[in-house]
């Protein structure tokens, strides 16, 4: 299992990790406490950036109903932080195709 940390805050911490070849989990970290928990088909990611940030709020807030208002100010750094993961983890570096 491969994983990614971008740390957005001191205690914020967001992650992409490859669970299978096929499938990715994003989560964001305040402490121990782990706040988002989502987990997609690495095929349905989108190859633009400003798809794949819609793509990733839609998936929080589908699998973590009320996750980003919890976030608040930090949500939108927390979902590029999210993004810049999951273009390590796939290899691209940047986010974006």
């Amino acid at each position: 299992m491969q994983s990614i940390q971008i740390n957005t805050s001191p205690l914020l911490r967001n992650f992409a990790t490859l669970i299978t070849p096929t499938s990715i989990q994003v989560s964001t970290k305040l402490g121990t406490q782990t706040l988002v928990r989502a987990e997609f088909t690495a095929a349905n990611y989108p190859p633009t950036s400003e798809q794949q940030l819609q793509f990733l709020m839609e998936l929080i807030s589908r699998t973590n109903p009320g996750a980003l208002d919890l976030l608040k100010d930090v949500a939108s750094r927390c979902i590029h932080d999210q993004q810049r993961a999951i273009g390590s983890l796939i290899g691209n570096g940047s986010g974006t195709h």
